[in-house]
């Protein structure tokens, strides 16, 4: 089979398929991080609908439900992602380190 060099799809893979896998393997290891940290605190918070109050301006406070609910999406995303062929597709498809895409440090 002959490989595909239409320029659309090679247009495509170049201008946002890498940049999306860079950004997905970023997300999935700040999330990974969350995930761990939550595990450590997620006792603390009640199953209400009560505000946190962080008593910034300008930001509406999250509810204690409204964290829960998001980091069950989070628990969902570093879930899928952490599949063995995802990362290996994520790892194949990503063109530059993750230290290099988001400045993060080694092991994080």
């Amino acid at each position: 089979m002959a490989d595909n060099t239409d320029p659309q799809v090679v247009s495509f893979v170049s201008q946002r398929i890498h940049n999306r896998a860079e950004i997905l393997r970023a997300l999935y290891a700040l999330l990974k991080d969350d995930v761990i940290k939550w595990s450590q605190i997620e006792s603390l918070v009640p199953l209400d609908n009560e505000q946190i109050q962080e008593n910034r301006d300008g930001i509406t406070n999250m509810t204690n439900g409204e964290l829960r609910a998001f980091m069950g999406l989070a628990e969902g995303l570093v879930s899928t992602v952490e599949d063995a062929q995802t990362q290996a597709l994520v790892a194949r498809t990503c063109v530059r380190s993750l230290e290099v895409t988001v400045g993060l440090p080694r092991g994080v």
